[in-house]
């Protein structure tokens, strides 16, 4: 049982979070991916492998040198993990993130571009 109040993460080679107790809350997570990952990398800035956990404020942001193609920018395996109002938002670049939760949310690909789930 742990709740964050303000978590912030940016530019890692890899997941910028990865959240595996269980019964955690984090209030507003704000993240921007790494600018030079190569095409071909694909990894959810916030990255949830416990069943329950809530997310509030969620946001993962993107500038991309390289056309990198990242699936979600949020991964959680259940439907015990709650998120409300997730969001991506595609700064300027190249490439694209897909989805902003698991397979929920549209593409945003283009300088400008958000995409939020309600």
């Amino acid at each position: 049982h742990v709740t964050i109040y303000g978590l912030f993460a940016e530019h890692s080679l890899g997941n910028l979070v990865r959240w595996r107790g269980e019964h955690g809350r984090v209030f507003l997570f704000q993240s921007e991916f790494a600018y030079d990952v190569p095409a071909g990398w694909d990894f959810p800035a916030y990255n949830v492998s416990a069943e329950r956990h809530t997310g509030l404020g969620v946001g993962v942001y993107s500038y991309f040198f390289n056309d990198v193609r990242v699936h979600s920018a949020i991964s959680a395996p259940s439907q015990n993990a709650q998120f409300v109002c997730p969001f991506t938002h595609f700064l300027t670049g190249n490439g694209t993130i897909k989805h902003v939760l698991n397979e929920k949310g549209i593409p945003v690909s283009a300088a400008g571009m958000s995409c939020y789930i309600g």
